[in-house]
């Protein structure tokens, strides 16, 4: 455990150095195993993790969507949200999959991006559609009950992405 609580010359720890370097997420998730209380205290969340993996996978970070509504806003000790972490930020169909994970978040405007998720996803036909219609149906679920809920991602086919 001592040698993952390490700092290098920027106060990196090898977790933070693995995420900035964006190493598989196999390598993270064995360095958190070793001493999670690093990534607590440097506030570096699941979605952090899954965000910047080299091998990123959308269906990881829709598990984590449906049990922590906020995980996609939530910061590092810097300031880092998970979306900063993202290998191409503008990327249609990483952007679509966040608007169906945090239907809530859609319209949210990320530091690092010059316009919102919706936008990005918007700039294919597909991954608009998506996008666009987990957004709706968000909505549609939040007026009928006055309450904002999370999309039920079983509903989503995310072969497209």
């Amino acid at each position: 455990p001592e040698v993952t609580r390490d700092q290098d010359n920027e106060s990196g720890t090898p977790l933070m150095t693995a995420c900035r370097k964006r190493c598989p997420l196999e390598v993270m998730e064995a360095l958190d195993a070793r001493d999670p209380m690093v990534a607590e205290t440097c506030g570096l969340t699941r979605m952090h993790q899954v965000c910047s993996a080299s091998d990123m996978d959308v269906s990881r970070f829709m598990e984590i969507a449906a049990s922590d509504p906020d995980a996609i806003i939530r910061e590092t000790a810097d300031g880092e949200t998970p979306v900063d972490f993202l290998l191409s930020k503008e990327d249609p169909s990483i952007c679509a999959a966040l608007c169906v994970a945090f239907p809530g978040r859609a319209l949210h405007h990320f530091k690092g991006l010059r316009f919102p998720l919706m936008h990005y996803a918007g700039l294919n036909e597909k991954t608009a559609e998506m996008a666009l219609d987990a957004l709706l149906r968000s909505r549609k679920v939040a007026s009928k009950t006055g309450v904002q809920t999370t999309l039920d991602q079983r509903e989503v086919d995310l072969s497209i992405l």
